[in-house]
């Protein structure tokens, strides 16, 4: 059982490793090579905490144009994106330097 959970993991460093590329070269967007591993951590954990899997709707919700095809399901131009954006970075700042910039980056928009 140890050999296929560490066979399993290994194929999804894999894959995260080249999602990361194709995401640098396709889209010109830098991504950790540990994407896929985080999201699958992170929807692990919503769905233990018996949350909906909001990674995935917020992919869709950006992602999908609305049905007039105007803009993004989830606008990012708009409220509550920088809601969103602003949360999400204060929550992933490793250390106080990281948190001030987040506090000062909103301050000066």
């Amino acid at each position: 059982m140890l050999a296929a959970t560490r066979e399993s993991e290994n194929d999804l460093h894999a894959m995260s490793v080249a999602f990361s590329k194709y995401c640098k070269e396709k889209l010109n967007t830098e991504l950790g090579e540990d994407f896929l591993e985080l999201s699958a951590s992170a929807m692990s954990k919503l769905k233990a905490g018996n949350r909906s899997n909001v990674l995935y709707n917020l992919a869709k919700g950006v992602g999908t144009n609305r049905m007039d095809e105007s803009e993004s399901r989830f606008p990012v131009t708009r409220m509550p994106m920088g809601l969103v954006e602003y949360t999400t970075n204060f929550f992933v700042a490793d250390d106080l330097y990281a948190v001030c910039l987040v506090l000062l980056n909103f301050t000066n928009v």
